[in-house]
């Protein structure tokens, strides 16, 4: 366990509860998906199959645990309707509960709660889980599991935190994009990119029309055209309409953050209507318990509390295709996270534990080596699911170098980034092997016979140039 976080861990100091002073917590709602499975379940072919009769029976055993646990009669579980195979919970004064089966999992689903209704809520959910077999996820930071994703919402657009807070939509999208821990850190492994559950926008078609969008809303922001709560909202969602395409997708399920339950108000405008008009958080993983499941709450709560600031616009970075390339390392990821949980005031064990073991999924790997007279460190780095294996950190103590270390494979200069875990500063950057058409097992055995140091100049190019 690397001494940095396993230090977190041990002299974190637990606070009395944060007070959202610009949130309206007891109107927040919370729609956690948990997910379960068993090995049996991670060993499914693909990612397509959405029922067998395993899985089935799986939901049936579940059902009737819950249903005891809580005292509910047998008339409490019904079939489902919808194309998912599963059944109806029906708890008094709620809406249904849903179970059903998903690819390498089975989904459960309460109705809205708030932040201090999460854990006693998730509490039986873990529980018959636990009875038939199930848990949160298999596989360490939950490669092939079935997500936990988190919307947020209220019981009307005007009460929940986007109708709220004017720029806190705005602002969730400028800090997601450029903090790889809130980004990917509590995701699944490997489930990032295109082609994936967690799409952001960074590759240049969707930053430039992010950027459009984000200059658009700061211009009128600055213009005074930004007067009531609700205004900010609606002006945020026309612009991403406007800017949005068929390759941009800010609607589109498949994103970090999925908008599409508040697609429909661009047209409608409609601010007290009751329904589920939420804000889908995609980039996180089945929470392990009941206490993380509070936890991931308590965390996303001190998020919108710091963008909800009075007139607080977070800054917007573009982010080169060198810096998202080093999204992918474990080190970058752990370094971001002591600067997110500086930014949200937070200690809590639990969040520290779940960066830690998005973390140590890649640290095992990690091997010294000499690279033209720096004594470095490599290891494998996080990728796109169908480049599993061909992406790497290269990790150097930054005293051995003031400066970014002048290093290339042929004339491609790695993208060297500065970072900061506990009190060690460290030069990082990400190899795509792929790319570069190196054989990745060869590479990792070897890096020293790929990189090389070169003077720069003219003559040498950045494959991925900061600012691209």
């Amino acid at each position: 366990m690397p001494k940095p976080l396993l230090n977190l861990l041990f002299l974190v100091v637990i606070t009395p509860a944060v007070a959202f002073a610009q949130i309206d917590v007891d109107r927040v709602l919370f729609g956690v998906e948990y997910t379960f499975q068993d090995q049996a379940m991670v060993d499914e072919p693909g990612r397509n199959t959405v029922s067998t009769p395993y899985k089935e029976e799986k939901v049936r055993l579940m059902a009737e645990a819950y249903r005891k646990l809580r005292g509910l009669p047998r008339s409490a579980i019904t079939v489902k309707t919808s194309w998912k195979p599963g059944l109806y919970i029906h708890v008094p004064g709620e809406p249904k509960y849903v179970i059903n089966s998903e690819p390498v999992t089975v989904e459960f689903n309460t109705g809205p709660k708030t932040l201090s209704q999460l854990k006693e809520a998730a509490i039986p959910i873990f529980q018959a889980a636990e009875q038939v077999g199930l848990v949160g996820y298999v596989n360490p930071a939950a490669e092939r599991s079935g997500m936990g994703h988190v919307h947020i919402g209220g019981r009307t657009i005007r009460e929940s935190p986007w109708g709220q807070n004017p720029h806190l939509l705005r602002n969730v999208f400028a800090y997601l994009h450029k903090h790889p821990a809130m980004l990917y850190g509590f995701s699944e492994a490997y489930d990032l990119g295109n082609n994936s559950n967690i799409e952001t926008f960074h590759n240049d078609v969707r930053q430039e029309a992010l950027t459009k969008v984000i200059a658009e809303y700061d211009r009128d922001v600055a213009d005074g055209k930004i007067r009531q709560p609700l205004d900010g909202l609606y002006r945020f969602l026309e612009l991403l309409v406007k800017y949005d395409s068929n390759k941009i997708g800010f609607f589109e399920h498949y994103r970090f953050l999925n908008l599409e339950h508040l697609r429909s108000q661009v047209n409608e405008m409609t601010p007290d209507k009751e329904g589920k008009f939420t804000v889908e958080f995609r980039n996180f993983r089945p929470p392990a318990s009941a206490d993380h499941t509070e936890a991931v709450g308590r965390l996303l709560l001190s998020l919108l509390h710091k963008l909800s600031t009075p007139g607080h616009l977070e800054k917007f970075e573009r982010i080169s295709r060198g810096r998202f390339l080093n999204f992918m390392s474990a080190s970058r990821i752990e370094a971001d996270w002591q600067v997110v949980r500086r930014d949200l005031d937070l200690r809590d064990p639990l969040t520290d534990s779940m960066i830690l073991e998005y973390v140590n999924v890649m640290t095992h790997t990690r091997k010294p080596v000499e690279i033209s007279g720096y004594r470095a460190e490599i290891s494998r780095a996080y990728s796109e699911k169908e480049f599993k294996g061909s992406f790497f950190e290269v990790r150097i103590l930054a005293n051995q170098s003031l400066t970014p270390p002048l290093l290339a494979i042929d004339n491609n200069f790695l993208n060297f980034e500065k970072i900061k875990i506990a009190r060690a500063e460290y030069w990082v950057a990400v190899v795509n092997t792929r790319e570069l058409k190196i054989p990745k097992q060869r590479f990792f055995n070897r890096p020293d016979t790929y990189i090389k140091k070169r003077l720069g100049g003219s003559s040498c190019r950045l494959v991925h140039p900061i600012g691209a």
